[in-house]
């Protein structure tokens, strides 16, 4: 029985080396595209504090500096929105609150090249709320809104690993503003 396993788990072994092309997350050929970050945080600070440990987490450089920045992320205007998604039939109390968590994401890479336009991104969670312990409910709302922030910043990152640095998209074209000039009769 024992030669049995030790064949099966050696044959399992060269089968799974045998698959190139499958690599443990990190750790593939494309890994590390992304060496440096510096993170530019306007009215989103639960979100930059996640997104700060996830670059810790996944061993890039938080740097200061945008030359030596590999993508300069700039997050904005997170906000949180609660909203009652079930109500109990026979009391009429709440039951279970969905958060939603939104901000606005835009990444440039080395050069200020604009590699992901500003955009607005959202993730959604919920939870049950208990109105006899109040207390306890409110923990779990701040832990939910931890939790959002954290997937917020492992998305992130994720997709800075995807980024393709050699293609920039082109710059916005701003809106020309119009004239309020009037116009004078000939």
């Amino acid at each position: 029985m024992p030669r049995t396993l030790l064949a099966l788990c050696l044959a399992f072994a060269l089968a799974v080396s045998g698959c190139s092309g499958w690599h443990l997350r990190g750790k593939g050929p494309e890994a590390g595209k992304v060496k440096s970050v510096m993170l530019i945080a306007k009215n989103a600070p639960q979100t930059a504090i996640a997104f700060n440990y996830e670059i810790f987490y996944n061993n890039v450089r938080s740097v200061s500096s945008r030359d030596k920045a590999s993508a300069i992320v700039t997050i904005s205007n997170e906000n949180f929105e609660r909203r009652v998604i079930s109500v109990d039939p026979a009391t009429g109390k709440v039951r279970e609150i969905e958060l939603t968590l939104e901000i606005t994401v835009s990444v440039r890479g080395p050069g200020e090249k604009l590699l992901v336009n500003e955009q607005k991104m959202s993730w959604v969670e919920d939870f049950v709320f208990d109105e006899i312990s109040v207390l306890g409910t409110e923990a779990q709302e701040v832990t939910t809104k931890q939790e959002l922030c954290k997937t917020a910043a492992r998305s992130l990152m994720l997709r800075l690993q995807t980024l393709d640095y050699d293609k920039p998209l082109p710059e916005p074209q701003r809106k020309p503003k119009p004239s309020t000039r009037l116009k004078t009769a000939d």
